[in-house]
């Protein structure tokens, strides 16, 4: 399978119960994609048209996963 040239960064990461949940920015030919990504598995995917689009979207998944009690990580 070839996916072509994929560029990806990480946005946060959270953790919650020493189980870590990270949010990254997959950018590739197609648009940009944002991908929830917890205990290495990846539990929700989005695409966007707009890279504003995708940084709003991430912040409101941030603040809501705080207000659950998942705290920022050290890298």
């Amino acid at each position: 399978m070839d996916f072509g040239a994929l560029h990806v960064a990480t946005l946060w990461r959270l953790s919650k119960d020493g189980v870590v949940r990270q949010a990254v920015v997959v950018d590739s030919a197609r648009g940009p994609r944002l991908v929830i990504i917890e205990a290495d598995h990846i539990v929700k995917w989005e695409r966007f048209v707009m890279a504003g689009e995708l940084r709003k979207r991430a912040v409101e998944l941030r603040k809501q996963h705080q207000k659950k009690g998942w705290t920022p990580v050290d890298s």
